[in-house]
């Protein structure tokens, strides 16, 4: 079975979760960029999550007007999602170890904290 596949599985088998649905269609977008072959569960490795994880510290966000690279927020939030996966496949007996579970905290990309503003309401 390949990856992208069991991904695409997984986000048609709750279509109530829209907002993870994205995510994971997002997932699967940068996968085929990274890798067009589409790499089969039996292939993949650690080595190959961290050359996903290096392309994204340099790929670019198509939808906007202008190619920008993903944020380290954005590749830290792939790197969650792909991490998921995994673990359902594990669960699903597909695979027996999670590779992401292989990787180096420092070798994944970090969340920056951000500040948030929030619109107040005013009273005269």
């Amino acid at each position: 079975m390949l990856l992208v596949n069991y991904i695409q599985y997984l986000s048609e088998k709750d279509p109530k979760k829209t907002g993870r649905n994205m995510s994971l269609c997002g997932l699967i977008h940068h996968l085929n960029r990274y890798d067009t072959n589409s790499i089969s569960f039996k292939n993949l490795t650690k080595e190959y999550v961290i050359g996903f994880i290096s392309y994204l510290k340099t790929a670019q966000q198509e939808h906007c007007n202008t190619e920008k690279p993903l944020s380290p927020n954005t590749q830290a939030y792939y790197c969650k999602i792909l991490k998921w996966c995994l673990n359902c496949a594990v669960f699903d007996d597909i695979i027996l170890i999670n590779p992401m579970d292989k990787v180096r905290t420092e070798e994944k990309p970090k969340q920056k904290i951000t500040e948030r503003e929030f619109l107040t309401a005013e009273s005269n």
